[in-house]
């Protein structure tokens, strides 16, 4: 598939001399293709993606107020 792309975006840009900026684009259009495809498997199974909960935000124990003497 890599190839493919490759070759058809060769042939639009009709670069012979450097294939490497033609080579990197064809990978990141296939790992969008991938990418997309995995995600829409998922999300159309119900498949949940295991996710750590959210980190909580715990505060040390505040001692407690003393109600005010009265020293009347």
């Amino acid at each position: 598939m890599i190839y493919l792309i490759a070759e058809i975006l060769n042939l639009v840009v009709m670069s012979q001399k450097n294939k490497a900026p033609v080579f990197m684009l064809s990978l990141m259009m296939t790992i969008a293709i991938v990418g997309t495809g995995i995600w829409w498997f998922a999300s159309r199974s119900g498949a949940k993606i295991q996710t750590p909960p959210p980190p909580t935000r715990t505060l040390p124990n505040a001692p407690t107020p003393k109600p005010p003497s009265s020293s009347f």
